[in-house]
């Protein structure tokens, strides 16, 4: 439905780049916005670290993550950083679709697991925004690969904003923060837009273990540089 109606758009009028903001077809970024992407290069598989010649990591081999595997394409800094913001806080639904549509151009290696799964957002939270990001990636990439979304994942307790918290603050604010309303299936990628500490994925993957899933994979847009 979103793709029709862009593409009805774009002859009335036209689409731009949601980088420079000038005319692009399609209205997806122009090849000079998507230059100034800072690319992952090399990244570990498990926790996305650049320059390991897609190797496990020291950091992993000694505390490995809970999760099978991690794909993002950037960094989380300048257009990235950007963009993101723009699309999480600001509704900027065009920013969201550029990225995920050059993240899914990108990611042609991914195993396909039985179901995505968004980080869900607590009810009041929602409510107030009106837009969880999160959920969008996982539904415009499961849409794409033809992957159902499973949606038993729920934000049971409202946590202050995270941002700004290092990892010991972020896990002990996350514990017992979600809940499942249903058994989860065996594999999953788990959508976000951002992994910044993964202490969210990390809580969300222990729980999707505990109760049934057997592979869990991470996927989102950018990941913050250590």
């Amino acid at each position: 439905m979103l793709t029709s109606f862009i593409q009805i758009l774009g002859h009335t009028l036209p689409l731009l780049c949601p980088g420079c903001l000038q005319a692009q077809r399609a209205g997806l970024l122009c090849p000079v916005c998507e230059s100034y992407l800072a690319t992952i290069d090399d990244p570990c598989p498990s926790c996305g670290a650049p320059g390991t010649s897609f190797e496990v990591c020291g950091a992993c081999l000694k505390r490995p993550p809970p999760w099978e595997s991690l794909h993002g394409a950037w960094h989380f800094e300048g257009l990235a950083r950007y963009l993101i913001h723009q699309f999480k806080y600001q509704h900027n639904i065009a920013a969201g679709r550029a990225l995920v549509t050059l993240w899914l151009a990108q990611q042609t290696a991914l195993f396909k697991p039985e179901a995505v799964v968004a980080v869900p957002m607590h009810y009041r939270k929602q409510q107030q925004k009106g837009f969880n990001q999160a959920d969008w990636l996982a539904r415009q990439i499961g849409q794409h690969w033809s992957i159902p979304q499973w949606r038993g994942a729920r934000r049971i307790k409202a946590t202050a904003p995270l941002e700004g918290l290092d990892k010991g603050q972020r896990k002990k604010m996350l514990r017992a923060a979600f809940g499942l309303t249903d058994t989860p299936p065996r594999s999953v990628a788990l959508v976000d837009d951002v992994l910044t500490t993964g202490s969210t994925a990390a809580e969300l993957t222990r729980l999707l273990k505990k109760n049934g899933s057997q592979f869990v994979s991470v996927w989102v847009l950018a990941r913050t540089p250590r």
